[in-house]
C-alpha cells in the first residue's frame, strides 16, 4: 500500500505541471514590443515652411501596446490625428510622419520616431535653387524657379567688392519668375559686382549663392546698325533724348531716294542724299520707330550730318548742311537748288508714334558754302534752337563761320538772332561744335580752326560762351586752353551741364605727354594725342578746373574728338578716335596697341570737385579704322551713353545683328551702354 500511494503522488506532481500551463500559467510567452525595423523614404526639394508628409510606415513584429513617441515633429496612426504627444500602437497599424520643412533655402528639417526600441528619422531638405541671368539688350534679365511657400522675393546688388547686399528695385510677388535690370555698362562694376535672390515666407528670408554679371558684359551692350546697312552710310550722328528712351541716328552719306518719312529704304538712286533714324524703347526692348529723309532729297546733301533731340524726344532738328536750297526763309522752297551747300535744317514732332515734319528752316542770310546745319542744338523744353553754319563768311570771310538761334512762336520756328564772336575771324569755323543749355539761355560755341599763333597755320582753337541777356544773345566769355599750341583744335568739340554751370572741351590735336587728370602740361612730345578742359562757373566767370588726358594717353589717339557731359555735370565722356587697343568692351587690355584707329571713350566722374578716370569703354567688335567714339551723347542721368563709330563695318541690319564680318566697309553703327 505504501508503494502505490507513493507512485500516486508521483503522477500527480507531473500532471499538475501540464494543466497549469494549460490553463495559462505563469510560465507562457512574454509580450514583444520590439518591432521590426523601419525606414523612412527622405524628402528632397521640398517648398518653404511646409508640412510635409512621410510615406506609410506599417509597424510590425509587435504583440502588444507598444510605446510610440516623436521627436522635431508629428505622427499620425491608422490616418487619426497629428500629435507630438507620446502614445502607444498595436502591431499592423499604419504610422505617417509630418514635419515642417524649414524658412530658409537647402536647409534641412528632421524627425525622430521612435516605436519600442526601434527608431529612424525622416528629413526633410528644402529646394536648392539658383538665381540665373542671360544679356539683353543693355540690360541682363534674372530669372529664378518659383519656390512653394516664399510669399516674396528680392533681388540684391553687391555694387562693388567693398559694398554690403542691398536691395535692388522693388519686391516681386510669389508669382514672379524673373527681373529684367536696366544696367548703365558704362558705370557698372562688372568686376566687383555681385547678385543675389532672397526668397522670404511670412516668417524669415533666404538667399541664393551669390552669382557674378562679368560674363554677359560684352553681349548687354545694344547694338544698333540701319534697317538698310549699306557701305559707306557711316551710320552715327547720334543724339539721345533727356529720359533716356527715344534715340536719333543720322547717316548723312545714306543713298536712298525715298521721300518723307518711314517710306521705301531700298532704293540707292540718291547718293549721299542721308537719312535719320529714330529708335525708342517700349518697356524693356527697343525697336525702330522711324525712318527720316528729306522730303526733296538730292545727292550729297548729308542729311543727317547732325541731329538733336529734346528732352522728351518729341521734337528732332537734323541737319543737312550740304543741301543747295536757294530761298533763303523759313519753310521755302525746297526743291530750288540754286545756292550749293548752302545748307538746311528740318524740325520734326512726334505725335504718338508718328512723326511729321515741322518747319524747313535756311539761313536768314545764306549763301552757296555756308552749310547752315553743320551742327544743330535744342533746348530741352524744345523752344530754343542753335544752328550752326561753319562756311558762314559774313562779314569776317571764308568759314569764318556763324550760329543762328531760332525760337518756337506757337506752332512754327523764327529766326532771332545771328551770332558771331568779338574776333570772328577767317577759316575759324566759328560753330564748329554746339550745345545749348537746358533752358536755352547759354550757348557753348567751338572755333577749333580759330588761330592765336604767328601763321595762319596754327589752328589753336577757341570757345566763346554766350548769354541770352535782356532778349539779345551776348558773348559773355572767350575761353582758351591752358597750354595753347598750333594744331590743338581746342573747340572741335563741346558739351554743357544743364544748367549751363559747367562745360568741357576738347582738343583732339593737343599735344601734350601727359596722363590722366591734371598731368603734364608743356611736354609737347605725343602728337595729336588730345586732352579735354573741364571749366566752371565762378562769381568770376568760367574758370579751367580740370585738365584732362586718358590715362593710356598716346600719340595720335585723337582724345577729345567728341565729348559728352551728363545734366548735372559729374559725368563727362570723351571720345578718342585714334585709339588703337585691341580691348573690347569695359575693363580691356589698354596696352595691345595693334588695331589703329580702333577708337576708344572713357568715363570721367566728378566728387564734388575731383575727376577721375572711372571705366574705359571699347566697342563689343573692335576693329581697325572704326573710329568708335566719334560721335557720343549722355541721357540727362549720365546711365545711358550711346557712342558712335562712323567706318564700322559689319552688313549686319535693326537691333543685336552679328557683328563678325566686315563686308560693309564705313557702314557705320551705334552702341549702347
Amino acid at each position: 500500500m505504501k508503494t502505490k500511494n507513493t507512485l500516486g503522488s508521483s503522477l500527480l506532481l507531473v500532471v499538475l505541471p501540464v494543466l497549469l500551463s494549460a490553463c495559462g500559467g505563469s510560465s507562457g510567452s512574454k509580450d514583444d514590443t520590439s518591432p521590426d525595423a523601419f525606414a523612412f523614404t527622405d524628402e528632397e526639394d521640398v517648398g518653404l515652411a511646409q508640412y510635409v508628409i512621410s510615406d506609410a510606415i506599417e509597424i510590425e513584429g509587435i504583440n502588444t501596446e507598444t510605446p510610440i513617441s516623436i521627436e522635431g515633429g508629428e505622427y499620425s496612426i491608422d490616418g487619426g490625428e497629428y500629435t507630438d504627444e507620446e502614445g502607444e500602437i498595436v502591431n499592423g497599424q499604419i504610422v505617417r510622419v509630418r514635419v515642417m520643412s524649414s524658412d530658409e533655402l537647402s536647409t534641412e528639417t528632421e524627425a525622430v520616431l521612435t516605436v519600442g526600441d526601434e527608431e529612424d528619422t525622416f528629413t526633410v531638405e528644402t529646394v536648392d535653387i539658383a538665381l540665373s541671368a542671360h544679356a539683353g539688350f543693355k540690360n541682363i534679365i534674372f530669372s529664378w524657379p518659383t519656390v512653394t511657400g516664399a510669399v516674396s522675393y528680392s533681388l540684391l546688388e553687391k555694387a562693388d567688392e567693398n559694398a554690403d547686399f542691398i536691395q535692388k528695385g522693388r519686391t516681386f510677388s510669389s508669382a514672379a519668375v524673373g527681373y529684367t535690370m536696366d544696367v548703365p555698362i558704362h558705370k557698372h562694376d562688372w568686376l566687383g559686382a555681385e547678385y543675389m535672390l532672397q526668397a522670404c515666407t511670412n516668417a524669415s528670408c533666404s538667399t541664393t549663392e551669390e552669382i557674378s554679371l562679368y560674363n554677359y558684359m560684352r553681349r548687354s551692350i545694344g547694338y544698333f546698325k540701319a534697317p538698310n546697312t549699306d557701305e559707306g552710310d557711316q551710320f552715327s550722328v547720334l543724339d539721345i533724348s533727356a529720359d533716356g528712351r527715344t534715340i536719333a541716328v543720322g547717316a548723312p552719306a545714306e543713298d536712298s531716294g525715298s521721300r518723307g518719312v518711314n517710306q521705301d529704304d531700298g532704293n540707292n538712286s540718291v547718293s549721299g542724299s542721308g537719312a535719320v533714324y529714330v529708335y525708342v524703347k517700349d518697356e524693356d526692348s527697343w525697336r525702330i520707330q522711324a525712318y527720316i529723309k528729306a522730303d526733296y532729297p538730292d545727292e550729297g546733301d548729308g542729311f543727317g550730318s547732325s541731329v538733336s533731340l529734346s528732352s522728351d524726344g518729341d521734337t528732332l532738328v537734323v541737319g543737312a548742311p550740304f543741301e543747295d536750297g536757294g530761298d533763303f526763309a523759313v519753310d521755302g522752297e525746297q526743291a530750288d537748288n540754286t545756292a550749293r551747300d548752302s545748307g538746311a535744317v528740318y524740325v520734326y514732332q512726334r505725335f504718338g508714334d508718328t512723326w511729321f515734319e515741322q518747319n524747313y528752316l535756311k539761313a536768314s542770310a545764306g549763301h552757296e558754302g555756308a552749310q547752315f546745319g553743320s551742327r544743330v542744338s535744342i533746348s530741352d523744353f524744345g523752344a530754343t534752337l542753335a544752328i550752326s553754319a561753319i562756311g558762314d563768311e559774313m562779314p569776317a570771310g571764308a568759314n569764318a563761320g556763324a550760329v543762328f538761334v531760332y525760337a518756337l512762336t506757337g506752332d512754327n520756328w523764327q529766326a532771332v538772332q545771328k551770332v558771331q564772336p568779338d574776333d570772328a575771324q577767317e577759316g575759324a569755323q566759328f560753330g564748329s561744335a554746339l550745345s545749348i543749355s537746358a533752358n536755352g539761355d547759354r550757348l557753348l560755341v567751338g572755333a577749333e580752326y580759330f588761330t592765336t599763333g604767328a601763321t595762319p597755320a596754327a589752328k589753336t582753337g577757341k570757345a566763346y560762351v554766350f548769354d541770352l541777356l535782356g532778349g539779345t544773345w551776348e558773348q559773355t566769355q572767350a575761353l582758351n586752353a591752358s597750354n595753347p599750341h598750333d594744331g590743338m583744335r581746342f573747340g572741335a568739340a563741346v558739351t554743357l551741364a544743364a544748367d549751363g554751370a559747367r562745360l568741357a572741351v576738347g582738343a583732339p590735336g593737343e599735344k601734350s605727354s601727359g596722363f590722366g587728370v591734371n598731368g603734364e602740361q608743356s611736354d609737347l612730345a605725343a602728337a595729336d594725342s588730345g586732352a579735354a578742359y573741364i571749366f566752371a562757373d565762378t562769381a568770376a566767370g568760367f574758370v579751367q578746373t580740370t585738365y584732362v588726358k586718358s590715362d593710356n594717353s598716346d600719340p595720335s589717339d585723337r582724345f577729345g574728338s567728341a565729348v559728352a557731359m551728363n545734366a548735372t555735370g559729374d559725368t563727362l565722356v570723351v571720345g578718342a578716335i585714334g585709339e588703337s587697343s585691341v580691348a573690347q568692351a569695359i575693363h580691356g587690355n589698354v596696352y595691345d596697341n595693334s588695331v589703329t584707329d580702333a577708337g576708344a571713350a572713357y568715363v570721367f566722374t566728378r566728387d564734388a570737385d575731383a575727376w577721375q578716370q572711372w571705366r574705359y569703354v571699347k566697342s563689343p567688335n573692335t576693329d581697325a579704322g572704326d573710329r568708335f567714339g566719334a560721335t557720343l551723347a549722355l541721357d540727362a542721368s549720365g546711365d545711358s551713353l550711346i557712342v558712335g563709330a562712323p567706318y564700322e563695318q559689319s552688313d549686319a541690319t535693326g537691333l543685336s545683328g552679328s557683328q563678325s564680318n566686315n563686308t560693309a566697309n564705313k557702314s557705320g553703327a551705334v552702341y549702347l551702354y
